[in-house]
C-alpha cells in the first residue's frame, strides 16, 4: 500500500508585463494543487478552461487539462484522469519536443499502473524519450515503482542505484523516492539494504513528514527491533494522524504499534493495536472501493460535458459559416427561444392527451435546427421502449426510466394550485437532461447489444460455463478492471481472480493470451 501517486503537474512560465484572467486563475490552480487542496484546483482548473474557450489559447488549454489528471489522481480518480491525460495526447512531432508532453505521457502511465494495468502502464513508460534529465528521472522513478509492484526485485535494485544518486537534483522527490524503497524493502524483509538506506534517514530523521518518520521507526523496528523514537513519542503522534483523515497514515499508525508490541510480547495491547488496524483497514478498503464507484460517476459526468461541448462548438461553425457576427447572431437567438418554447408547449398538450408525439413535423420546414431536435424526440421513444432492458443491464442505466416517471408524475399532478410555467419549465429540464446523455446511452446500448451476441455464442458452445462465470465474462467484455467488477459483484478481489482462472481453464486459452484477447478473437472469429 503506497502513499503516494505520482503524477505531474505543469506551470504556466509565461513572463508577461500584463497577465491575463486565466493565466492568473491558472496560477491560482496550482497554488490549491500545492497546498493538497485538489477539489479547489479541479474547479479552478475548470474555470481556465471556460475563460479561454473563446482565446484558443491551445498551450494553456493542455497544461490545465494535464492539471486536472494529476488533481484526479491524487484523489484517486484513477480512470477520470487518465481520460483527462488520453485527451491531450497527441502524436504530433511538433509536441514532441516539449517536455510537458512527455510529463503527460508518463501521467498516463501512471493511472493504468495505480488500475493495475500493468502492461499498458510499461507501453507508456517504456515509449517515453529521454528528452531532459527531468523526463529521464521521472521515467526511471516510476519504472522502478513498475517493476517493484511486479515483484521483480533484481531489476528495481538496478534502478535503485541511479535514482539515488539523481534524486539531489531535484528534492521534490526525495520524500517519495525514501517512502518507495522503505515500502518494498519492508515487503520484502530485505534488511541488509534497509540498514543501508536507514543510514541516510536518520541524520534528516526530525525535518521528515510524519508518514516518512512513521515507515522509518518501523524499518528500525524490523532491523534492530528497537524504533528510533520511544513508544511514548510515537503515542505523541496520534492526535496529528487522527486529524490528518489520512487514511494511508492512519492505517501505517496502528499497524506499527501493533508490530511494536508484538516485538515486546504485550500481547493485550497487540491485541487492542490489531483491532484498530484491521477497522482501519477495513475502512481504506471500504473508501478506494467507493474510490472506484466516484470515479466512474466523474467519468461518465466527463463524457456528458465532451458532449455538451462537441454541440456547443458545432453551433459556434454553423453560425460563423452561415451568419454574419452582430445581427444576424441576435435573430438567430430569438429564433431558438421561439422553436423552444414551441416544442416545450407541444409536448406537455401530447402528454396530457397520453398520445405519442405526431405533430412536431409541422415545425420540420422552419429550419435544419429543429429538424435536428424532431430525430432526437423520435429517438427518445426508441429508447423509452427499451428502458427496461437497460435497467437490469450491466451498467444499472436508470436515466431513461427516470425521465419517463418525471414526465409521467409531471402530466398525471392533480394539483388545484396548477401552474402550466412552473411545468413548463420542468419539462424543459427533463428534455434537456435526455438530450444531454443520448450519446452516452447509444453507445452503452450497443455495446450491450455485442456482448449479448458473445455470452449467447458462449452458452451455446461451452455449456458448462455457469452465471456466475457468465457474469464475470460479460463484465470483461465490457472493459471492467478485475477490482471494478469486484465492487459490481460484491465479490471479493480473489473470487473474481479464481472465475477468471475457472473460466481460462473451461475455453482452454494458452497462457500467452489474455482473457480479453480471447474474448476479441472469438467476437471477430465466431460472433
Amino acid at each position: 500500500m503506497l502513499h503516494s501517486t505520482n503524477t505531474y503537474t505543469v506551470s504556466d512560465s509565461t513572463k508577461q508585463k500584463t497577465i491575463e484572467p486565466s493565466k492568473l486563475l491558472f496560477a491560482k490552480g496550482i497554488k490549491a494543487y500545492e497546498n493538497h487542496d485538489y477539489n479547489t484546483a479541479i474547479s479552478i482548473w475548470k474555470k481556465v478552461l471556460k475563460v479561454n474557450e473563446k482565446k484558443k489559447d491551445k498551450e494553456l488549454n493542455f497544461r490545465a487539462k494535464v492539471n486536472i489528471g494529476a488533481a484526479y489522481n491524487a484523489i484517486g480518480y484513477h480512470k477520470t484522469a487518465s481520460q483527462y491525460f488520453i485527451s491531450v495526447n497527441s502524436n504530433k512531432t511538433s509536441d514532441k519536443k516539449k517536455d510537458m508532453y512527455w510529463v503527460n505521457n508518463i501521467n498516463i502511465g501512471v493511472c493504468y499502473m495505480s488500475l493495475e494495468q500493468f502492461d499498458l502502464a510499461k507501453q507508456y513508460f517504456d515509449n517515453t524519450e529521454e528528452f531532459s534529465p527531468y523526463i529521464s528521472f521521472i521515467k526511471k522513478l516510476n519504472l522502478a515503482k513498475w517493476y517493484a509492484l511486479k515483484n521483480d526485485k533484481a531489476t528495481f535494485y538496478a534502478f535503485q542505484k541511479d535514482i539515488s544518486k539523481e534524486v539531489a537534483n531535484f528534492p521534490m522527490y526525495e520524500s517519495i523516492w525514501e517512502e518507495l524503497q522503505l515500502e518494498f524493502l519492508i515487503n520484502w524483509n530485505d534488511k541488509e539494504n534497509l540498514k543501508v538506506l536507514l543510514q541516510s534517514l536518520k541524520p534528516k530523521y526530525k525535518t521528515n513528514n510524519l508518514f516518512l518518520k512513521l515507515k522509518t521507526n518501523q524499518a528500525l523496528l524490523l532491523v534492530n527491533e528497537k524504533p528510533l523514537e520511544s513508544i511514548i513519542e510515537i503515542f505523541n503522534y496520534e492526535n496529528e494522524v487522527l486529524a490528518s483523515n489520512d487514511l494511508y497514515l492512519k492505517n501505517l499508525y496502528f499497524k506499527f504499534l501493533k508490530e511494536f508490541y508484538y516485538k515486546s510480547n504485550d500481547i493485550n495491547s497487540y491485541h487492542k493495536f490489531d483491532k484498530l488496524w484491521e477497522e482501519s483497514n477495513e475502512q481504506f478498503v471500504k473508501e478506494k472501493n467507493m474510490l472506484y464507484l466516484e470515479d466512474a460517476k466523474v467519468a461518465q459526468d466527463l463524457e456528458e460535458l465532451k458532449t455538451k461541448f462537441s454541440e456547443v462548438q458545432l453551433k459556434n461553425q454553423l453560425i460563423e459559416n452561415k451568419l454574419s457576427k452582430s445581427t444576424l447572431l441576435f435573430q438567430l437567438s430569438i429564433l431558438i427561444i421561439i422553436m423552444g418554447i414551441g416544442i416545450i408547449f407541444l409536448m406537455v398538450r401530447n402528454y396530457k392527451k397520453n398520445k405519442k408525439i405526431h405533430t412536431l413535423s409541422v415545425m420540420q420546414s422552419k429550419n435544419e435546427l429543429v429538424k435536428k431536435e424532431y430525430e432526437k424526440i423520435e429517438l427518445k421513444e426508441n429508447l423509452k421502449e427499451t428502458s427496461e432492458e437497460l435497467n437490469t443491464s450491466i451498467l444499472n442505466i436508470k436515466k431513461v426510466a427516470l425521465l419517463k416517471k418525471q414526465l409521467e408524475n409531471i402530466v398525471d399532478e392533480k394539483n388545484p394550485n396548477y401552474n402550466e410555467k412552473e411545468t413548463l419549465k420542468k419539462l424543459k429540464l427533463c428534455l434537456n437532461s435526455f438530450f444531454d446523455n443520448y450519446r452516452e446511452l447509444t453507445q452503452i446500448m450497443q455495446k450491450k447489444l455485442n456482448v449479448d451476441k458473445i455470452v449467447h455464442f458462449i452458452k451455446k458452445e461451452y455449456p458448462d460455463i455457469n452465471e456466475k462465470e457468465t457474469r464475470v465474462i460479460e463484465y470483461i467484455a465490457l472493459q471492467f478492471t478485475t477490482r471494478e467488477i469486484a465492487v459490481l459483484m460484491g465479490k471479493s478481489e480473489k473470487s473474481i481472480e479464481y472465475y477468471r482462472s475457472q473460466i481460462r481453464k473451461k475455453f482452454d486459452i494458452k497462457a500467452n493470451t489474455s482473457l480479453e484477447e480471447f474474448l476479441i478473437i472469438l467476437n471477430k472469429t465466431n460472433v
